[in-house]
């Protein structure tokens, strides 16, 4: 079921919290992932990677999730501008933290890049899609996927298979089984 289907109805801030909670427990989603108090803990854990996440898009990428300027398409706090990600990735970091995107995108090619072997697979419903590659690139082996289906969003195909998958997502985990078989077939031992 989509998000906005399960919003729609929703009278009271309580019943919007509670959505927003069962949304995050069925994705796995707690505070330890994503507040800069906690991302500001160096010790190693190998079940974490959002400090390291979080040091990439702080550092290099960007791409902030701001809310549009448009009052009619925000589905953000207006709370979310640039200068809490400079205060979020500061308080995460202990010191100052920005990304120079266009050194980043000079440096590895933006979505320019000549490199071989790379699968993009992004949710129809994943911000991220509009900063990633979403039409493959044969002569280089960059494949780009768009699942569409309900609720594909952020790193949707990470996840481990259930029954309750939908096709379109089922058959994008098939296509990029395929594709990394084909390429270790090709590999030269």
């Amino acid at each position: 079921m989509c998000i906005r289907d399960r919003y729609m109805g929703r009278k009271s801030f309580d019943s919007l919290l509670q959505l927003v909670k069962e949304i995050a427990n069925s994705s796995n989603v707690f505070p330890p992932d994503y507040g800069s108090y906690y991302l500001s803990n160096t010790t190693y854990d190998i079940d974490k990677n959002g400090r390291q996440w979080t040091y990439q898009y702080c550092s290099q990428m960007g791409w902030f999730q701001t809310p549009s300027k448009d009052p009619n398409l925000r589905m953000r706090s207006t709370r979310l501008s640039l200068n809490f990600y400079k205060k979020f990735c500061q308080d995460t970091f202990g010191e100052p933290v920005w990304p120079d995107v266009d050194y980043f995108n000079n440096q590895f090619g933006g979505l320019d890049m000549v490199v071989d072997n790379v699968i993009f697979s992004n949710g129809d419903e994943d911000p991220w899609r509009h900063a990633s590659l979403n039409v493959s690139k044969n002569a280089y082996h960059m494949d780009a996927l768009l699942i569409t289906c309900d609720d594909c969003a952020h790193c949707v195909d990470l996840n481990t298979p259930t029954k309750q998958d939908s096709r379109p997502l089922h058959n994008a985990r098939i296509k990029i089984l395929k594709t990394f078989a084909k390429w270790l077939s090709q590999y030269r031992w």
